[in-house]
């Protein structure tokens, strides 16, 4: 008379899910160098590494390029231009704008209601 459980997993059963665990692992690794060692690499230039394949650019130094996106983003809110040529969209500066929005209102595309 057996003073155990038969459905209980036998220790040879352990042993075979132990090696399969350990194969999966080591196949696992062996997949990850493989593509390092596929994948381009980053070489490093002034202390920085840089990306081989074309993609966006980062900032470097936060704040570097700032200056000069306040100053286009200022230029274009206080000048004019064209803000779509083809469709002969103009822009006109901020101010301007302001001032004929106070001194016309809004303008609707659709008529008011009873006005024909």
């Amino acid at each position: 008379m057996t003073a155990y459980e038969r459905s209980d997993l036998s220790a040879k059963r352990i042993a075979w899910l132990a090696a399969g665990l350990f194969v999966s692992l080591l196949v696992s690794v062996a997949v990850i160098a493989g593509l390092f060692a596929i994948l381009p690499h980053r070489k490093a230039t002034n202390g920085h590494t840089e990306q081989a394949t074309a993609g966006p650019r980062l900032e470097v130094h936060e704040g570097s390029d700032r200056a000069a996106v306040d100053r286009a983003a200022e230029q274009r809110l206080h000048s004019y231009g064209w803000a779509d040529r083809s469709h002969e969209l103009a822009r006109i500066p901020i101010d301007r704008a302001m001032q004929l929005l106070a001194a016309h209102g809004w303008l609707d595309d659709q008529p008011k209601q009873g006005t024909p």
